[in-house]
C-alpha cells in the first residue's frame, strides 16, 4: 500500500490540481488582507485572525474538492485495472484516502503560512499576541479531524453514487446546507432540534472557530471528527469491497 500512496502522491505532484487550489486560496487570503488594510475600521491583525477562524465552516465545504482523488477511478474506468492486478479494494481505498488527507494538510499548511505572513500588512492591536496566534493554531488543529471527517463523508457518497458531481451536490445540500437549516430550526422553532444539531459535523465548529475555546470544546471537535471518520470509513470500505467492477 505504501507504494500505491507514493505513486498517487507523485502523480498529483505532477498535476496542476493541488497547485491550483493552493494558488487560488492564497490569492484569496492576500486579497482579503488587502481589503481589510484599506477598510480602516477592520484593519487590525486581531480582527483578521478572528474572522479567519469564523470561516472554518467554509473549509468543511471545500474539502469535497479532494473527492476527485477517489472518483477518478470511476470516471476513468481504471478501477478494473487496479483490481485485476490483485490489489485488494481495501488497500486501494485507504491509499486514496491517505493521499486525500496528505494533499489537504499540505494545502492547509501553505495557506496558514500565507495567512500569517500576509497578516503582517495589517495594524497591530493589543489583543494580537503570541498567545492569540497560538490559540488560533490550536483551534485549527482541533478542527482538522472535522475536515478529515468531511472527506470521509464525501468518499462515502462517491462510492455510493459512483459520480463525483452527484456526491458533491448531496454533500453540500444535505449535509452542509442541511446543518444550517437544522441550526435555524433549533433557534426559531423548537429546542428539540438542538439535540440533532449536536451530532452534526458543523456543531463543534460553532465553538472552536471562536477565540479561546475551552479544552472541552476542542476535545469535543476532535472526538466528533474522529467518530465520523471511523464510521463513514468503515461503511465506505464495506461498500467499496462489495461493488462490482465494470
Amino acid at each position: 500500500m505504501l507504494k500505491m500512496i507514493k505513486a498517487e502522491l507523485y502523480k498529483y505532484s505532477k498535476r496542476p490540481f493541488i497547485y491550483g487550489i493552493i494558488l487560488t486560496l492564497s490569492i484569496g487570503v492576500i486579497a482579503v488582507m488587502m481589503m481589510l488594510k484599506n477598510s480602516g475600521q477592520y484593519s487590525s491583525k486581531q480582527f483578521a485572525l478572528t474572522m479567519t477562524g469564523g470561516c472554518f465552516g467554509m473549509i468543511l465545504t471545500l474539502v469535497m474538492i479532494f473527492g476527485c482523488v477517489l472518483s477518478e477511478e470511476y470516471k476513468d474506468g481504471t478501477l478494473k485495472n487496479l483490481v485485476s492486478s490483485k490489489i485488494s479494494k481495501t488497500k486501494i481505498y485507504f491509499s486514496k484516502f491517505i493521499v486525500q488527507i496528505v494533499l489537504a494538510i499540505f494545502a492547509a499548511t501553505i495557506c496558514i503560512i500565507v495567512l500569517l505572513v500576509s497578516i503582517s500588512m495589517l495594524d497591530n492591536s493589543d489583543g494580537y499576541t503570541k498567545k492569540f496566534v497560538l490559540d488560533f493554531i490550536m483551534r485549527f488543529l482541533a478542527s482538522t479531524p472535522i475536515f478529515i471527517a468531511g472527506i470521509a463523508l464525501v468518499n462515502f457518497l462517491i462510492v455510493l453514487t459512483r459520480k463525483e458531481g452527484v456526491a458533491c451536490l448531496i454533500y453540500y445540500f444535505v449535509f452542509i446546507l442541511g446543518s444550517k437549516i437544522i441550526y435555524l430550526l433549533s433557534t426559531m422553532v423548537s429546542d428539540k432540534f438542538k439535540l440533532l444539531y449536536k451530532f452534526l459535523l458543523e456543531s463543534p465548529l460553532e465553538y472552536v472557530q471562536m477565540p479561546y475555546a475551552s479544552s472541552k470544546q476542542l476535545i469535543n471537535a476532535v472526538v466528533i471528527g474522529t467518530i465520523y471518520t471511523i464510521i463513514f470509513t468503515a461503511i465506505t470500505v464495506i461498500l467499496y469491497r462489495r461493488q462490482d467492477v465494470k
